[in-house]
């Protein structure tokens, strides 16, 4: 299997406790099964609703992430609000209408995929084909585009810790799974991208090491175009598919 090895060279050193209280911190909403949320009312499109859960983690010395395995456990009563986002998602497969197998944004969780049963659908969903994100409104689960609402995210509390940037990461081509593309099949999304150049594979992937939100990163040795994942593990978006140079993908190993 094509690997890629990377190795720190600036040590940083980041605590967080596992959660492992029998309650919920102070402001968190305890739902059962040692499960804990909370809503951030700050309005956002999917992937700044991803960055406010992480940053309001970070600002209280926690782990945050957008409830995606737990999504049963939402109602319309729970927060006294109807819509929400999720971080379940299919930016790895054009799932269509199928109810197997979409990913969440949890960590330690990333490459699992969810079954039917654990996702409480509404009625005829999902809908649409394409590769789409999942939203709570009006108490089910509906697949959506993902620019398509303008929303609140609930975010889960982690008891993963922050991955280690010392030592080694390994970083796979081939993992979770070989895709069949690289590139999203439609463009109802686009994921969570952010944009760099390197001058290597290597250096590009010590960009991504550096991120405790970063999970997969692609790059293009011709364009030296460096695009890290972040929050989620995901393709690329359908309008880089026709650019110069071949795409290589590589997912951190946990």
């Amino acid at each position: 299997m094509w690997s890629l090895t990377v190795y720190a060279s600036i040590i940083v050193v980041t605590v967080v406790l596992p959660f492992s209280l029998s309650k919920c911190p102070k402001n968190f909403t305890d739902v059962g099964s040692k499960v804990c949320l909370i809503v951030i009312k700050q309005p956002s499109f999917y992937c700044d609703a991803h960055r406010i859960c992480d940053q309001e983690g970070r600002n209280s010395g926690q782990r945050l992430f957008m409830i995606g395995r737990h999504a049963h456990k939402l109602s319309v009563n729970l927060f006294g609000l109807t819509i929400f986002h999720t971080g379940i998602n299919s930016f790895l497969e054009n799932l269509g209408k199928l109810r197997n197998g979409w990913q969440v944004s949890e960590p330690g969780y990333i490459s699992d995929v969810l079954n039917a049963t654990d996702i409480p659908w509404s009625l005829l969903e999902p809908f649409e084909n394409g590769e789409q994100v999942v939203s709570f409104l009006s108490g089910g689960l509906y697949a959506k585009r993902q620019s398509s609402l303008f929303t609140y995210p609930v975010c889960e509390l982690s008891n993963v810790a922050y991955p280690n940037k010392t030592g080694v990461s390994k970083f796979n081509r081939n993992y979770p799974r070989p895709l069949a593309s690289n590139f999203m099949e439609l463009d109802l999304s686009v994921g969570c991208f952010r944009q760099t150049t390197a001058a290597s594979a290597l250096a590009c992937g010590l960009k991504c090491r550096l991120l405790d939100e970063c999970f997969t990163f692609y790059f293009n040795q011709q364009r030296k175009d460096c695009r890290l994942s972040l929050y989620v593990d995901s393709r690329l978006p359908k309008s880089l598919q026709n650019t110069p140079g071949e795409w290589m993908r590589f997912r951190r190993k946990p």
